[in-house]
């Protein structure tokens, strides 16, 4: 009996120890898995955020550099459609100009044939009334002669009709000189009208022509 008694407070002892134990163990293991489970699921999510934020980062910088492609693709074709238009407005520009040119050209030729023209009229008018004239005084003389002086009396004589014919032939070969004079100078005068303005019309293409080159050069400047 005294041998038992040991026992059976040893085996009192483990079966108290074990209950209690177990419980212990039960109640402290509960805590901790939840804990490992929380710090596992806090991780998890933790790490699913910074992947999710990697990609949102990613899908941003994606997205800026799509976004500037297309703006330096537009810039690039705003530039080309402005150049494309400056190109076609300068075109444009010096076809008018070339048609103004043309257009004065045949103007100025128009009015300067028109102004020989008057001007060949006008002397022939003139010339036709100073012959005109002459044979109206010499018929006058003819007619009714107004000097004493035997030379300008009508006679049927040599010398009279000589004398006649003499004055009207030197009449004549003046007012033939005179014209020929009064033609030349209207000659030069329109010839040096017509240099004057060809030349000026070659100093204003030349200006243009450099007026161009410097907008194509501060053109490709800007470029």
């Amino acid at each position: 009996m005294e041998a038992e008694l040991p026992r059976t407070r040893c085996r009192r002892l483990c079966k108290f120890v074990c209950k209690y134990g177990i419980k212990l163990t039960g109640a402290l293991l509960l805590p901790l898995l939840l804990a490992v489970f929380t710090v596992v699921i806090t991780l998890e999510q933790k790490k699913d955020a910074d992947k999710q934020r990697l990609e949102d980062r990613q899908i941003a910088q994606i997205q800026r550099f799509e976004d500037r492609e297309l703006a330096r693709e537009q810039r690039q074709q705003d530039l080309n459609i402005s150049i494309a238009a400056r190109a076609l407005e300068r075109d444009l520009a010096n076809e008018r100009k070339d048609l103004e040119y043309e257009l004065s050209e045949k103007v100025r030729l128009s009015n300067d044939e028109q102004r020989k023209h008057e001007l060949y009229i006008q002397e022939e008018n003139r010339f036709f009334a100073l012959t005109q004239g002459t044979w109206f005084i010499q018929t006058g003389y003819v007619l009714y002669p107004q000097t004493t002086n035997p030379a300008f009396i009508w006679e049927d004589t040599h010398e009279s009709v000589s004398l006649l014919t003499m004055s009207y032939a030197y009449h004549l070969a003046g007012n033939t000189m005179l014209l020929i004079v009064l033609y030349l100078l209207v000659y030069l005068l329109i010839s040096r009208t017509s240099k004057l303005n060809h030349n000026q019309v070659q100093v204003d293409e030349s200006l243009n022509g450099y007026k161009l080159i410097s907008n194509g050069n501060d053109e490709v400047n800007s470029l």
